[in-house]
């Protein structure tokens, strides 16, 4: 049963009574009309799509003079732009409002606003919203739900008002409630008064629905809002750690930040769903938005795909890190941007608490720091009081003042020890969970001697990192100076049951913040490459995080001609706190490695590995065999490079060539490579370790086969056909 409570805010002007305005002749079929104008972005890939032109004018329909069109840019990078400017007393709201004035006029300006890359221009999308002038505000319906069992929850709902008019108006508002069928809006299942709907358990289960307000005046419906929300109860527990829908959850979680590899930082859903897709399949079911606010979209992946979300705001506060971040607006702009950023984003079911910042600099201080951080929790708290607040914090102490939730960066060096157990006597009924754990860095099928005997060491030029190729090595022993591998994350957190989970840094590689090899492209702490391939840090994640999953992977390949009789360590019997095997006096001989595990004495999986010899074919694979002619969804093809009896040659670097013939075109393409500088639209990349991606859509509008033929020299033609499917 859903019992539904509603309660009605107005937002007028001086003097003007609740809800109102006057009517006007706009047809019904145009009271709320939403439209994709234009995402924009200063990415290459998808520049036909996204970008070329910063100047976007829109035009005020001569027939609808009494309107408001509230313009929403759903996201863009600040720093860049020195104004936006609106005619026609428009409204522009987003999670960065930017001044208004007689015309839209776009200028470059500030560079260096962040360590990543923080894209260009408008790089999600923009929405035109045409409504009447008494509606249902932006983000102007507040759901939450309480006191949620297997058959029954209790809904409360805010619905805001707003009206930019003279004269009085009585309205009426009510509030139908539907399932979600297929992305669509489905059966309605309650409204007021309460009716009986089944709420399914369990965190992979979402329980998602619309809510689809509707307001009328003068038995007219002027104004229909549709609001997304999902029903799950939320426990944060000293002891227990997370419980979700009274189920613990393990915090198997991931860092993530924002762009999209080869294709920017254009948001691209079918992208954006691809990387979700590949960390469900390591047995990720958390993600930390490092350290902006994400697209909405991906939040709606994230609430269909059963994620745990940590929605973040602010990577700085009034203390600089970058010359042209958000530091020289904070001030002014904290509150607005805080109070919308949780307006847009709180009914997302996926997310379980808001980060307020990351590693920011006040934490270096006393009072000053405790006192803004409290000054946000209370506008958190303000704004949805169901979630924690809580900051991401790489200083942090048990004595200093705390957020809600401690979300410990809790490794400060290769040989320094958690501080679980001092943050647990000091907060015994607080949640703790990691937010940035690892910071492990590899680069995909890169193996460099000699071995660490340790089992985490920082990298070094010699010792795992190569500076000449910018390489660091694949035995997934290396980190950052301030990092750990996974192995000691592992113990760490088996010798603290209490904690909540963790955080890698970070689930797939990102563009900019290349440590240890600040020349190149990207960076090499993804357990998951740009491209897409996992790296062998993913197989060992995937070990722990999906432990009834029979496999086993062996590092690192066996081709090694000029190795040949030397030792070439593998990673015996697996003892307390050790979460690999390990075998340091292997000497190397061509032929084929074959290992078998067993758990409980029974025979667990099996893996080999062949000595490959030299490339002559290709192994293609595409994510999908149809993808819509939108110019938007893409296919991601996969290409390993193969001797003739299939085995990937893993020191492959052919020059290889995506050409399409058909109603596609090739987006981008990549490898994998953080060193590889090659521009991403080209059709042409370099396999690297054996493996390249190419990128395809259809184009806009047609229909028919999509053949993608893919060439080296000396190597045989391979060929895929997608569909394109209108």
């Amino acid at each position: 049963m859903l019992i539904l409570n509603l309660l009605l805010v107005a937002l007028a002007r001086p003097g003007a009574s609740l809800v109102v305005q006057r009517q006007n002749d706009t047809p019904p079929e145009s009271q709320r009309e939403r439209r994709r104008a234009s995402p924009e972005a200063l990415d290459p890939p998808l520049a036909n799509d996204f970008i070329n032109d910063p100047d976007k004018h829109y035009e005020t329909p001569e027939e609808d003079p009494a309107r408001d069109v509230p313009f929403t840019l759903a996201d863009f990078d600040d720093s860049e732009w020195d104004e936006v400017n609106v005619p026609h007393d428009w409204a522009i709201q987003g999670p960065f409002t930017p001044r208004l004035t007689p015309s839209l006029v776009a200028e470059w300006a500030a560079c260096h606003s962040s360590r990543w890359y923080p894209g260009g221009g408008i790089y999600r999308n923009v929405w035109l919203t045409k409504v009447n002038p008494v509606h249902v505000a932006q983000w102007g319906t507040h759901i939450t739900s309480r006191d949620v069992s297997e058959e029954s929850a209790v809904l409360d709902l805010i619905v805001t008002l707003q009206s930019k008019a003279d004269d009085d108006l009585e309205a009426e508002v009510t509030v139908d409630v539907h399932e979600i069928e297929d992305g669509q809006l489905g059966q309605k299942v309650a409204s007021f008064p309460a009716e009986v709907v089944t709420v399914t358990a369990g965190q992979k289960e979402p329980n998602l629905y619309v809510a689809v307000t509707h307001v009328t005046a003068d038995d007219e419906e002027i104004d229909t809002y549709e609001t997304r929300f999902g029903i799950r109860s939320v426990v944060f527990s000293g002891d227990d750690g997370l419980i979700v829908n009274g189920e613990r959850i393990p915090i198997r979680g991931v860092n993530q930040h924002h762009d999209l590899g080869a294709l920017g930082a254009a948001f691209n859903l079918r992208a954006a769903q691809r990387q979700l897709e590949v960390l469900r399949d390591l047995g990720s079911n958390a993600i930390r938005m490092a350290h902006n606010p994400p697209a909405t979209e991906l939040l709606q992946l994230t609430d269909e795909m059963g994620f745990l979300v940590i929605d973040e705001i602010f990577d700085c506060w009034q203390r600089e890190k970058n010359p042209s971040d958000f530091h020289l607006i904070f001030d002014e702009w904290h509150e607005a941007d805080l109070r919308s950023f949780m307006r847009r984003d709180r009914n997302h079911a996926s997310i379980v608490a808001w980060s307020i910042g990351n590693e920011v600099g006040e934490q270096y201080t006393e009072g000053e720091g405790a006192a803004l951080a409290d000054s946000l929790r209370k506008i958190a708290h303000e704004e949805d009081a169901t979630r924690p607040a809580t900051a991401s914090m790489n200083y942090a102490k048990p004595d200093m003042p705390f957020p809600d939730a401690p979300a410990y960066e809790h490794l400060q060096g290769i040989k320094t020890s958690p501080l679980y157990q001092a943050f647990h006597e000091k907060f015994p009924d607080k949640l703790i969970f990691s937010s940035e754990t690892a910071a492990a860095l590899s680069t995909r099928g890169t193996y460099l001697f000699p071995v660490s005997k340790e089992v985490s060491a920082p990298v070094d030029d010699g010792s795992g990192g190569d500076p000449v190729a910018e390489q660091v090595s694949a035995y997934e022993l290396y980190t950052a100076p301030f990092g750990s591998s996974a192995d000691k994350v592992f113990a760490a957190q088996d010798r603290h049951p209490f904690v909540a989970g963790e955080f890698v840094w970070s689930g797939w590689d990102y563009l900019g913040e290349p440590t240890p090899y600040y020349t190149a492209r990207s960076s090499y702490f993804g357990i998951i490459d740009l491209a897409g391939f996992p790296k062998d840090r993913y197989f060992l994640y995937q070990a722990r995080w999906r432990p009834d999953l029979p496999f086993a992977h062996i590092l690192p390949h066996w081709t090694w001609p000029d190795r040949e009789g030397e030792v070439t360590p593998g990673r015996l019997k697996k003892e307390e706190y050790t979460y690999r095997f390990r075998w340091d006096d292997v000497v190397y001989q061509p032929g084929e490695l074959h290992v078998v595990t067993y758990k409980d004495g029974e025979e667990w999986a099996e893996a080999t590995v062949n000595t490959a010899g030299e490339a002559a074919e290709f192994e293609v694979t595409v994510d999908r065999d149809a993808i819509a002619t939108d110019g938007l969804d893409l296919a991601f093809i996969s290409v390993k490079v193969t001797d003739a009896e299939g085995n990937v040659v893993p020191e492959a670097r052919n020059e290889i060539t995506f050409s399409v013939s058909g109603p596609g075109e090739v987006v981008a393409t990549d490898n994998g490579d953080p060193a590889d500088m090659r521009s991403f639209p080209s059709p042409k990349r370099n396999a690297y370790s054996g493996l390249a991606l190419g990128i395809i859509k259809a184009t806009p509008g047609s229909s028919g086969p999509i053949k993608v033929t893919v060439t080296a020299e000396g190597i045989t033609d391979a060929e895929i056909t997608i569909n394109g499917d209108s």
